[in-house]
């Protein structure tokens, strides 16, 4: 797929990054961003299980959820019925924390599935 002249590939990182760069432009900094939505996860301690506050949706879940809407941020937030400054302040987060949000994408993709 195509975005402004730049190539976004399957990979959420991808995608995440090319949108975040739409975004700089027109929305508040980074880190206000970030204190003003991103929270720890109580039950999951660590950064790599931040969550959305007020919400309780884990960054982590965003990220990989970017594919299925085709990395669109609005889709993104309906999806999830969360605000638009939340779904870019997650992004932010990632953008600040890629290597341990794909990590932990990683161990999901690598968990084996639950029978029933």
């Amino acid at each position: 797929m195509r975005d402004g002249g730049a190539i976004l590939g399957t990979h959420p990182a991808a995608g995440a990054t090319l949108l975040w760069r739409r975004w700089e432009r027109r929305t508040v900094n980074r880190a206000e961003l970030i204190a003003r939505y991103i929270e720890p996860d109580p039950w999951h301690p660590g950064p790599a299980d931040v969550q959305v506050r007020g919400y309780g949706v884990p960054v982590w879940a965003l990220v990989g959820h970017l594919p299925a809407v085709d990395y669109n941020p609005e889709q993104l937030a309906r999806a999830y019925d969360l605000p638009l400054e939340a779904v870019e302040a997650a992004l932010a987060y990632y953008e600040a924390n890629r290597a341990l949000i794909d990590g932990r994408l990683a161990a999901n993709a690598a968990e084996p599935a639950c029978a029933e």
